[in-house]
């Protein structure tokens, strides 16, 4: 598969890839219910915590309070990031990924960040203006104003007391 976006990419290795068979491949699973358990490889685990749930393709250890997809299941198992758990993933479905499409896999790429960032100062800046034009602000600006005479008065009387 080289052409496509990497919405697609990550799409088609998520559906290629059964989350029972992967994390079966490195834990002991029993079935339970309609799901299976097993016991937690990132914590002491006496009874079986951490539950794969086959109709969602996701896992989730109660005690942790870890959980997720395959990807976030092998980025936690590898100690690596997103791009080269989906490129695992993608060898393993036999899933030929284009430059293009891991290239636009870092999703912590300077590229994300600035956008991030960008999006936040927008935000800060909507919000600001929207503080300075509601009706509630003006109301809040003359409550201080009211606020700040009424503390200069008792100043001024305070001041008057202690000069006697």
């Amino acid at each position: 598969m080289n052409t496509g976006t990497y919405a697609d990419a990550k799409e088609q290795v998520r559906q290629a890839i059964d989350i029972v068979e992967l994390v079966g491949k490195h834990l002991e699973l029993r079935r339970a219910g309609r799901g299976y358990v097993g016991r937690c490889p990132w914590h002491d685990d006496r009874r079986p915590s951490l539950q794969v749930n086959p109709d969602r393709q996701t896992w989730k250890c109660w005690v942790c309070d870890i959980g997720g997809d395959v990807f976030s299941f092998v980025m936690k198992r590898e100690g690596c990031e997103f791009r080269e758990a989906l490129q695992m993933l993608a060898d393993r479905a036999g899933i030929t990924l284009g430059p293009q499409q891991l290239k636009k896999a870092a999703p912590g790429s300077p590229d994300d960040k600035q956008t991030l960032y960008q999006c936040c100062d927008w935000a800060a800046k909507q919000f600001y203006e929207y503080l300075l034009r509601a009706d509630a602000a003006e109301a809040a600006r003359q409550k201080c104003r009211r606020a700040e005479h009424h503390a200069g008065q008792r100043r001024a009387i305070q001041h008057r007391l202690r000069a006697r």
